[in-house]
């Protein structure tokens, strides 16, 4: 039975852990892209005190945000259709281990399983 669980253990990091899916950076991305920036009507004194007037790469363009919320769906969606394809693998297996379990128990003389 050891021997079972060891073969399985593998199989179970291979299955369901994340693996080189993982994007380390996306939180970050998330984080510099949506920070809150305040911005002046005039142009007078707001750029100097708001450091991101100055800073071209601060700002993003419309199809930049465009760009960046269709990649994070893309991401989303993918990693949702995963979710939903291993949730569908566990229900098999749980359908796998019953039949088992009820061809063992009619093996074995047991009359009748509970459900």
């Amino acid at each position: 039975m050891a021997d079972v669980k060891q073969d399985h253990k593998g199989e179970d990091v291979d299955s369901y852990g994340m693996g080189n899916n993982a994007d380390p950076k996306n939180m970050q991305e998330l984080t510099q892209y949506v920070s809150p920036r305040i911005y002046a009507q005039d142009d007078g004194d707001a750029s100097r005190d708001d450091p991101s007037r100055s800073d071209p790469d601060a700002t993003l363009t419309p199809l930049q945000v465009q760009t960046l919320l269709q990649n994070m769906q893309d991401k989303f969606q993918t990693m949702s259709d995963q979710i939903i394809g291993r949730i569908d693998e566990m229900g098999n297996r749980i359908d796998d281990l019953e039949k088992n379990i009820a061809d063992l128990m009619t093996q074995a003389g047991v009359e009748g399983g509970d459900k």
